[in-house]
């Protein structure tokens, strides 16, 4: 017999004896994240551009993500060449801390010009840098979990 035998239970019987005891059977717990689904993303009193408008900034838009994919190899390169050349420990650690700061910088130069295209074309500006669709801020600062803003 196992030591813990909730160990054994196959992986569904697990999650739904969590989801249980958890209350989430319940049909109210459920209407709230669907709710909230249907709530548009991005910053708040701002709606998200049509596809009509999408498809009007489509040539800068794709130029923008080729210049972004090209700095990123170009950065991905130059850290292989740099890890290929170390000889130590501290001079990987190096490259890998260039590798990260030029990576950062190029992210933030591409979010500004972004920034810059939407604005140029009076749309609403995505929130960009933090974290996609799933986003949700996390506790306040100086808590565990905080995220760094950008």
């Amino acid at each position: 017999m196992p030591r813990f035998p909730s160990l054994s239970m196959p992986l569904l019987s697990r999650l739904s004896a969590v989801a249980l005891v958890a209350g989430l059977g319940s049909s109210a717990a459920l209407a709230l994240p669907l709710a909230a689904l249907a709530q548009p993303v991005g910053q708040p009193g701002k709606t998200r551009p049509t596809s009509a408008q999408l498809e009007k900034i489509f040539p800068e838009l794709r130029s923008l993500q080729l210049q972004d994919r090209r700095a990123r190899i170009t950065t991905m390169q130059s850290a292989e060449r740099c890890i290929q050349a170390a000889t130590s420990t501290t001079a990987l650690q190096t490259c890998m801390k260039q590798e990260r700061s030029a990576a950062m910088v190029q992210r933030q130069q591409h979010f500004n010009a972004m920034r810059q295209l939407f604005e140029r074309n009076g749309l609403p500006v995505p929130e960009m840098g933090k974290g996609g669709r799933g986003y949700k801020p996390g506790p306040g600062p100086g808590t565990p979990g905080a995220g760094v803003p950008l």
